[in-house]
């Protein structure tokens, strides 16, 4: 029972609430997958929520929430965000510290808000890991909510949100003294983001001095603008991880990947239009980039130019980590 998943799909589900009134105390890992189109489902996986809030002796320190259906019209998530944040400041949780080390709403579509932030981080300073890429299209979450969050969970180090969630002052927050040392950022940009403001070469400059280790994922939507792709990106950012989701002609991103990150490209996702242009930009990242361990491009590319970068990487083909068309 230290690790369970909570499945809600049918009304047949709901004997699964029996679970944890009866071994909730004993879970350290939650996982909550729902098809949130059905009230039944949403009710039960608050719930579930809601009887770990009031088990006396709980400790859950991973909490995974996912929707894996359509949402029903008008809807919101507000009695997702309401049960998450009674289970957040649930008296059962250590006084000082609380017990959740990782907490992962990103495949939710609800509106998070500053007191969410400011809950789960006052009451849980030993967190270590959080995404809040949500699937909501406007994210309600200012870079003041990310430094306060910063302030209260010096053990995190791991941090999944968008571009405009960030900000120089951010990056600050993320260098100062007495924090542990921070190692994975994912940075998702979509058309919200055309919109905010840039952060300096020298704040990232400065993250990567005092991190060296730390390994940058990059996620482009469809809505975001290409124009904005090399403002926002730039040399000094350790990128490790890039998802182009452009379907478009991404020949010239491609490029810029190739040129700037040599040394720390290690996986690649590309959605785009074919064209002799995306194939000449894929060999470049082959050639370039010589620790890519993952290539995922969901495009049409000739036979000659998936050999040539299979044979410059057959630990490719060994690992089975690409896939061409």
């Amino acid at each position: 029972w230290r690790y369970y998943t909570f499945t809600f799909k049918t009304e047949d589900d709901t004997a699964q609430l029996d679970v944890v009134k009866q071994n909730g105390h004993l879970m350290k890992s939650v996982s909550i997958v729902l098809d949130q189109k059905e009230k039944f489902n949403r009710e039960n996986a608050c719930e579930v929520l809601n009887i770990l809030s009031n088990l006396g002796n709980q400790r859950v320190s991973i909490l995974i929430l996912k929707f894996v259906g359509e949402n029903p019209l008008f809807f919101s998530g507000i009695e997702f965000v309401k049960a998450l944040k009674s289970f957040f400041s649930a008296k059962n949780q250590d006084d000082d510290t609380g017990s959740l080390l990782e907490v992962d709403v990103g495949c939710l579509w609800v509106d998070l808000d500053k007191e969410f932030l400011e809950i789960l981080s006052s009451h849980h300073k030993n967190l270590e890991s959080l995404n809040i890429q949500t699937e909501i299209m406007i994210s309600k979450v200012h870079p003041a909510y990310i430094m306060n969050l910063l302030d209260n969970c010096k053990r995190l180090k791991n941090l999944s949100l968008f571009y405009i969630n960030l900000s120089d002052e951010v990056l600050e927050k993320l260098v100062e003294e007495g924090r542990d040392p921070f190692d994975h950022l994912s940075i998702k940009c979509r058309h919200q983001d055309n919109y905010s403001n840039i952060i300096s070469k020298s704040s990232w400059k400065t993250l990567t001095e005092k991190w060296p280790n730390l390994k940058v994922e990059i996620i482009f939507d469809p809505n975001f603008s290409q124009d904005k792709f090399s403002q926002i990106l730039c040399p000094e950012i350790p990128v490790n991880d890039v998802n182009l989701e452009m379907y478009s002609d991404v020949s010239k991103e491609l490029n810029f990947i190739a040129e700037n990150y040599p040394r720390t490209l290690e996986n690649l996702t590309v959605y785009a239009e074919p064209s002799k242009y995306v194939e000449e930009s894929l060999m470049a990242i082959a050639r370039n980039c010589q620790k890519l361990s993952s290539l995922y491009v969901y495009c049409t590319i000739s036979e000659d130019v998936t050999e040539q970068i299979l044979e410059l990487y057959p630990g490719l083909r060994e690992s089975k980590q690409y896939h061409f068309g």
